[in-house]
């Protein structure tokens, strides 16, 4: 008689880092000491970046744009909204962040000039 046995890992995207891993998980036989896996993929959430226009500064231009974006997006997305100029990073914060994406979207805010991207705490 064999043992089989799941063995269970992150299977959900959370994160732009995961964007192009396979999510799922293993399934492994063991029977009379010979091993056997079996990879079962899992359906992905859906990623989506949001690249503000540089010349949009005003926070309120800001949020009519990323408002008008929601719509648009399946209701379990992971968003990254990437800014293109400093200002942009200046009038953005998490608590409006939160205000315009439903709470089952998980939204990251990317810097611009190539610097790290922050997680503003939206999870």
């Amino acid at each position: 008689m064999g043992l089989q046995s799941s063995i269970p890992g992150s299977i959900e995207r959370t994160s732009f880092a995961e964007r192009l891993e396979r999510k799922g998980f293993y399934i492994i036989h063991i029977d009379q000491g010979q091993f056997k896996w079996e990879f079962r993929e899992l359906p992905t959430r859906p990623m989506a970046e949001i690249i503000l226009d540089v010349k949009i500064i005003d926070k309120k231009m800001l949020i009519d744009r990323l408002t008008a974006m929601v719509s648009t997006l399946a209701p379990d997305s992971i968003i990254r909204v990437k800014c293109t100029n400093d200002e942009q990073l200046s009038v953005l914060n998490a608590g409006e962040l939160r205000a315009i994406f439903p709470k089952s979207f998980n939204v990251e805010l990317s810097l611009p000039h190539r610097r790290a991207t922050i997680h503003q705490g939206l999870n």
